[in-house]
């Protein structure tokens, strides 16, 4: 059965947390979003104004089952995978993604928080579940360039990987 976005696990400004959790539930892919300017506009988002982007440095979602699953969207959610990619990427030229098995994800992904401190200082506030340790992949492991690859190319991937 599908979680309604109120069964989710989420914390604003933790994508890559929240879809964690949401791969153990789901499976499918993870889809780490970025731009070597660290500057991805992406549409639909709910910290932005209706209309407007969020220039995000990052951003990450789950593929499942052809729909794509952002706990930060204000489109569908769950979205069909071609409806949330339009929508969302309006200067597909502006986005790489790296497309990883969810379980892979989940096993490699590890996280301290740090990147969300500064001075000592949170940036946002911190989930309320304990931080993702054990893996070798921090945030900026998945965010470097090599690997990465052209947003149209992840797009055909995820039609014929998770079909």
């Amino acid at each position: 059965m599908k979680p309604s976005r109120r069964q989710c696990k989420y914390q604003a400004f933790y994508c890559e947390e929240n879809v964690w959790h949401l791969a153990g539930a789901l499976g499918g892919w993870a889809v780490v979003l970025s731009h070597p300017s660290r500057q991805t506009p992406i549409w639909g988002q709910r910290a932005a104004e209706p209309g407007e982007p969020v220039l995000w440095d990052y951003h990450v979602v789950l593929v499942a089952e052809g729909e794509v699953w952002d706990l930060d969207t204000r489109l569908a959610f769950p979205a069909p995978l071609d409806t949330y990619f339009d929508a969302a990427f309006r200067l597909p030229e502006r986005v790489r993604a790296r497309v990883l098995p969810a379980a892979e994800y989940r096993a490699g992904f590890w996280s301290d928080r740090g990147h969300m401190r500064r001075g000592g200082e949170w940036l946002a506030p911190p989930p309320p579940w304990p931080p993702i340790l054990g893996g070798a992949w921090t945030l900026e492991a998945l965010l470097a360039p090599a690997g990465m690859v052209e947003l149209e190319e992840a797009r055909r991937r995820l039609r014929r990987d998770d079909a």
